[in-house]
Parts: structure tokens; sequence; C-alpha cells
């Protein structure tokens, strides 16, 4: 079933990728972050297209995750390392169940 549906999602992944990379600047790929960012999209396009051969649904999904995360993270990695991420992780005793 995976094996028919592997030109499709090769297709759509490279149609989206395609999207994000027409808006990323290319100081943010020199970097050593980038770098490995623009492995990371290498990979997840090289497993995308080992779907035609070997059809799973492991390798149907993490592919295009890996290649599509890899490029918004270059995307967005200005936003993403000057914002302050605040994770309230403050329990009072209110919340605990006892």
């Amino acid at each position: 079933m995976f094996k028919e549906l592997a030109p499709y999602v090769i297709t759509a992944t490279v149609i989206i990728c395609t999207l994000i990379a027409i808006k990323i600047k290319k100081k943010d790929v020199f970097t050593t972050d980038g770098i490995f960012a623009v492995a990371g999209f290498a990979l997840g396009l090289f497993i995308t297209s080992l779907n035609l051969k070997y059809s799973n649904n492991y390798l149907i999904s993490l592919g295009p995750l890996l290649a599509i995360a890899c490029l918004l993270y270059l995307r967005f990695r200005t936003k993403i390392l000057t914002n302050s991420i605040d994770f309230n992780l403050d329990f009072s005793s209110n919340d605990k169940k006892s």
C-alpha cells in the first residue's frame, strides 16, 4: 500500500520544501547549525526517496518530517534563537493532588 503512495509523498515533500526554502536567508545557511540543518534536509530527502524501493510506514513519515523540520528550522532560525521560551513549571501546592 505504501509503495503506491511514495511518488505522491515525494512530490508533496518537494513542493512543501520548495515553498519553505524560498524564504530562507543565505546568511542563515552558512552557520554551523545551518550546515547541519542542510545535511538533515538532504538526509530527509534521501530517506523519502528510499520509499520508492523500500516502502513502509516508518520511512514514508520519517523522511518528509525530517526534511520539512530542518527547513522550518532554517526559515525561523532567528525567531527561535532570539525569543526566550519560558516554560513555567511552577507547581503550587494547590495544583498538587494528595
